[in-house]
């Protein structure tokens, strides 16, 4: 009925079996840290394993929080839900206030570029013919903003009359290229 998932068996397969190796990871990794918190709650006299604890295990390692119930549940100790649910909740107020910011920063750029474009015309990529080209410098923008002028250490973009390059950033492995400007 599917012939594309019989053609991509293989891939399929060792993509699952990935994926399922890598949440055992998860999962021996979790528990360790588990067990350690747990038997620091009891050594201490406490009956409840702090919701950071619980919030930490899922949020920094993946583990899953009903396990970390059932768990906790087992060696005779409850979980801080509610603090576990605060600090959930906090977690999404920051990860949306911080997509809301990169949505509006990026509609900012988005409309400084078609403003760019609107007055200059596209940059004429010449690349496939040429790896050197004279151009003319149209635009400096820094952190998405027109400016007269950057100094040395900067991180500025750079629209072009002409341009050989393909890729409006470069990057070198693991970092962004910085061109110091002259």
């Amino acid at each position: 009925m599917w012939p594309e998932l019989a053609l991509a068996r293989s891939l399929i397969e060792r993509v699952s079996d990935r994926e399922e190796q890598s949440f055992g990871t998860t999962l021996r990794q979790g528990t360790r840290l588990l067990d350690a918190a747990i038997s620091r709650t009891r050594t201490t006299g406490g009956f409840q394993l702090s919701g950071e604890t619980a919030f930490e295990l899922h949020d920094t390692y993946g583990f899953p929080v009903d396990l970390t119930i059932e768990a906790a549940r087992t060696a005779g100790l409850t979980v801080d839900g509610d603090r576990y649910a605060t600090l959930l909740e906090d977690q999404r107020q920051r990860a949306k206030s911080n997509r809301k910011g990169k949505t509006s920063a990026a509609l900012h750029r988005q409309g400084t570029y078609r403003q760019l474009m609107a007055k200059y015309r596209p940059t004429e990529f010449v690349g496939y013919h040429e790896t050197v080209a004279e151009t003319e410098v149209l635009a400096v923008l820094r952190n998405g903003e027109p400016v007269q002028s950057a100094t040395q250490g900067q991180e500025v973009e750079i629209v072009l009359r002409r341009s050989p390059f393909f890729l409006r950033r470069i990057r070198w492995p693991g970092r962004r290229y910085r061109h110091p400007c002259r």
